[in-house]
């Protein structure tokens, strides 16, 4: 995870960035695809399947 952070601050621009922002931006992206995996885990079961499809991530709005 930390990896893909460390890029997007490069892709962003941002040269130089401390361990605790990585940490920190890594905590809150976790937060929310946990709210994500969790609403598609929803509609997957409102469609009577166990597995979470790509469509089911599409439909699912970050709030």
């Amino acid at each position: 995870m930390r990896k893909v952070i460390f890029r997007a601050y490069r892709a962003a621009g941002i040269t130089r960035f401390s361990n605790e922002a990585i940490d920190l931006l890594c905590e809150e992206v976790e937060k929310i695809a946990r709210k994500i995996l969790k609403e598609a885990s929803m509609v997957a079961a409102h469609a009577k399947r166990k597995i979470v499809r790509k469509e089911d991530l599409m439909l699912v709005k970050v709030r």
